[in-house]
């Protein structure tokens, strides 16, 4: 195996500074690994210090952090929850236990019907409504025995010794924590040539409208072993590798895919050449007899994110995130996930028995549709697509047409986009932290990692700007990329080598020349150090 790296610091034309820090590898030593914090309270801890600094960087006055540990490994609710009726006030139905606590705590958050009390949580729910407060108290007892519920209220101690929540936004001030960890515990731990961040994942509140979505959880096309693992929900760049023909890029998106469901019912797209059995169409109107909904639905249609699945009486839907039916619906009106996908059946599309085997949870499993992708041992996705063909191929158009679409105010109301949410609509004017992973001429990779600190905590001297996306796409081409593509970036932004911070983190969370650690749910891994 061939490793080298090489650190390069650069002035742009209007006098901003980036470091630029490259690291090259052969085609095979390159795979990807998911990584989770362990340590229960340090996870807790740290993403609910973070949220609370993006509520006090979005204006909040002394913001209060209420975070939970989601497990590991999701189970039925069932398993957690013996004899509780998981269903939501707007009918739907919860499968997963994950999906339930959050449910349960954003819940008892609206109405104040919890409390800190001299270190310790109440239920506070009166007599009149005892089945919703046995099962309320079952959530809490078994979160605190867990030890999984954490309360960030900043730095000052002692915490106050009563809080009621009054106020309490648990949308944006309640934090479900899923797998995620430190790419810096990884390199010292496993000690690769070289590691580094790369999906996007859900951080912020936004990206966390449904209770089926946690922080951490990627979004994007992945491939392990030649299974995939996640589906690739949105139509964006991503980057595979076969046995035969190594390495390459390009989007792919959820008309790519077969779905086979539980009952072994398989569901392929309609713009896939014509076989038996079900075929779903990918966000329309929902007069077809299987529609699978994303959180993209209605930006095409009416330039707006929509959000919920349309309401229609005689229609089943579930919702699907990775590989686990997390919840089901009669009459549409489900909240879509940014993490997952919605398949909204007419009456006659299945049979009775069908129905049942959906409505019992379980797993789906995917394919690639298209012969040619039947062969990718492993994948990622992100996007945008940066080079093609030798040329750099970003252009106005570039985030709309890979399905990115950020919150907004339309006609005076907030709208969630579509993750990341927050994410600029712009290639060329703003800079920040950036990371992209290239194809060369050989068929060998190359990795450009551009930090970037915000303005109001850079020290000049010290600290880089980062890169735009089409500044970040001539370095890659410089560095003799043919393909590229974008990869997380902002305070994700990492590289180690040889178990060795290269490139300077730029997560500072307001503190000037203090830095963070960014918790990240996958790296990139290349080899291991001899």
């Amino acid at each position: 195996m061939h490793f080298s790296y090489a650190h390069r610091s650069v002035t742009q034309p209007d006098g901003a500074r980036a470091d630029v820090f490259i690291a090259r590898f052969s085609a095979r030593s390159l795979r990807f690994a998911a990584i989770t914090q362990t340590d229960k309270l340090t996870r807790l801890r740290d993403a609910a210090h973070l949220r609370r600094y993006l509520a006090l960087a979005r204006g909040e006055t002394d913001p209060v952090i209420v975070a939970w540990a989601c497990l590991d490994h999701d189970v039925p609710v069932g398993e957690l929850f013996p004899d509780v009726d998981a269903i939501t006030g707007a009918g739907e139905h919860i499968l997963s236990a994950n999906s339930w606590i959050t449910y349960g705590l954003r819940t008892l958050l609206s109405r104040g019907e919890l409390r800190w009390r001299a270190g310790a949580w109440q239920v506070a729910i009166g007599d009149s409504s005892p089945d919703w407060r046995g099962t309320a108290q079952q959530i809490i007892s078994w979160l605190v025995h867990e030890n999984r519920l954490w309360l960030e209220t900043g730095p000052a101690e002692p915490r106050p010794s009563m809080l009621e929540f009054d106020g309490f936004d648990p949308m944006r001030n309640l934090l479900s924590i899923g797998r995620c960890g430190f790419v810096r515990d990884y390199a010292a731990a496993e000690r690769p040539r070289a590691a580094f961040n790369t999906v996007f994942f859900l951080l912020e509140h936004d990206d966390c409208v449904s209770h089926h979505s946690a922080l951490g959880q990627p979004h994007g096309l992945g491939v392990e072993a030649g299974t995939i693992t996640h589906p690739p929900l949105y139509r964006r760049a991503a980057i595979w590798h076969t046995p035969a023909s190594g390495w390459h890029t390009g989007p792919l998106g959820m008309n790519d895919i077969t779905i086979e469901l539980p009952g072994n019912t398989v569901i392929t797209p309609s713009t896939a050449p014509r076989s038996a059995g079900l075929r779903f169409h990918l966000n329309v109107a929902d007069a077809e007899d299987v529609v699978l909904y994303t959180r993209s639905w209605g930006t095409a249609q009416q330039g707006c994110v929509l959000g919920y699945t349309p309401e229609c009486p005689g229609r089943f839907e579930i919702t699907v995130v990775d590989s686990r039916i997390v919840g089901w619906k009669d009459g549409g009106g489900l909240v879509i996930p940014q993490n997952g996908f919605v398949l909204s059946f007419a009456a006659s599309a299945l049979a009775q028995n069908q129905v049942q085997d959906l409505q019992r949870s379980g797993h789906v499993r995917y394919r690639f549709a298209n012969r040619a992708h039947r062969h990718i041992d492993r994948a990622i996705q992100c996007g945008p697509q940066l080079i093609r063909d030798g040329t750099i191929v970003l252009s106005s158009h570039s985030l709309d047409d890979e399905d990115f679409w950020n919150s907004r105010m339309v006609d005076g109301q907030h709208v969630v986009g579509v993750v990341p949410s927050d994410y600029p609509d712009d290639v060329d004017r703003t800079r920040a932290g950036r990371i992209g992973l290239g194809i060369d001429h050989d068929g060998d990779l190359l990795a450009v990692a551009v930090p970037g600190i915000s303005k109001h905590v850079a020290q000049t001297a010290a600290d880089s700007v980062g890169v735009t996306l089409r500044e970040l796409a001539e370095y890659l081409l410089a560095e003799g990329a043919v393909e590229a593509i974008n990869l997380d970036g902002g305070g994700s932004t990492q590289l180690f080598v040889d178990g060795g911070l290269f490139a300077r983190q730029g997560d500072r969370r307001g503190y000037e020349g203090v830095v963070f650690d960014r918790m990240v749910p996958a790296v990139g891994v290349v080899g291991t150090a001899e």
